[in-house]
């Protein structure tokens, strides 16, 4: 069968080439360069690489099984091989272009990206520096928040280590005056009319890293906009501290293009998803602050995180 490599670079929407808000890079990601120490020499920070991605897209009934890969020769060295694996997942039929599902095959796409991939102990120092960062950057000191930062990808190197590649920024977060675990708010936000589209596939995890270990979503809500192009919030049940109050739940919320970026490069807009979500909880009689959260690496994210509360 006829197979298509869909090369070239992908401009900086697709994860946005790594910017900062008042900070600087090392700032940003923790540490500066492939394989530098944090503080101390059991405390690397994550690998930061242009990396070429490739997926693989392969038919599989009624829908198709995209198998990504990531490759960088920065990998070698930290991670025994230059080439990272991500749990295969499936990409409903309707969301391929009719040039490879009439007749089905397989075919690959292949774009250039900048990435940050590292073990969980190198995620979790990253993201105690940026805390540390974002804090000391804040002239007034008035803002705080110490919970988790970005959602990441489940991935794997060589000999089969567990690697996370960040991929999202955590943006919204609920107050303990809200009253409301996870599951309560996708309940609270369904009935207030955040639903899918009914033939809309389920969405893959995300993990963000919390008391040590790395965690998938405990739910997900969605608000539809257009078909499968929706505002899509993964929620997770915490418990830790800001300057607005206590927090319960943390989330990244965007907006999902039509094909969810499978083979599309559309901005996942974080801020205007991040409003949608405080403007609609503002209109069922709650309020929301700010929290200042250090520098983005996403040019649709100003780093900030939105504090909804009573």
């Amino acid at each position: 069968m006829t197979e298509q490599n869909n090369s070239g670079r992908r401009d900086a929407t697709r994860r946005g080439f790594l910017r900062s808000t008042g900070l600087t890079l090392a700032g940003l990601v923790g540490f500066s360069g492939v394989g530098s120490a944090a503080t101390g020499e059991d405390e690397r920070g994550p690998t930061t690489t242009e990396a070429t991605v490739i997926k693989r897209f392969r038919p599989d009934g009624d829908q198709y099984t995209v198998e990504k890969r990531t490759v960088s020769p920065a990998f070698k060295e930290r991670f025994g091989g230059p080439t990272i694996t991500y749990e295969p997942e499936p990409v409903p039929r309707e969301f391929i272009p009719e040039e490879h599902t009439d007749p089905d095959k397989p075919f690959t796409v292949q774009y250039r990206d900048e990435v940050v991939v590292g073990t969980l102990e190198e995620q979790q120092a990253a993201e105690r520096e940026t805390h540390e960062t974002s804090r000391l950057s804040y002239l007034s000191h008035t803002q705080s928040y110490n919970g988790p930062k970005y959602v990441y990808e489940s991935a794997s190197g060589a000999e089969d280590q567990d690697l996370y590649e960040r991929t999202a920024p955590i943006n919204v977060a609920w107050g303990n005056s809200v009253n409301k675990d996870a599951s309560e708010l996708q309940s609270y936000m369904k009935n207030q009319g955040w639903e899918k589209h009914w033939t809309m596939p389920g969405s893959s995890s995300r993990y963000i890293l919390y008391n040590g270990s790395a965690r998938p979503q405990d739910e997900h809500i969605y608000k539809e906009i257009y078909y499968t192009r929706q505002w899509h919030i993964r929620v997770y049940d915490v418990s830790v501290d800001s300057s607005v109050e206590s927090i319960q739940v943390v989330g990244n919320a965007h907006r999902d293009p039509i094909d969810h970026n499978h083979i599309g490069n559309e901005p996942w807009e974080f801020n205007d998803a991040r409003d949608e979500t405080s403007s609609d909880w503002g209109s069922w009689g709650r309020q929301s602050e700010i929290v200042f959260m250090g520098g983005t690496q996403w040019e649709t994210h100003d780093g900030n995180m939105d504090v909804i509360y009573s």
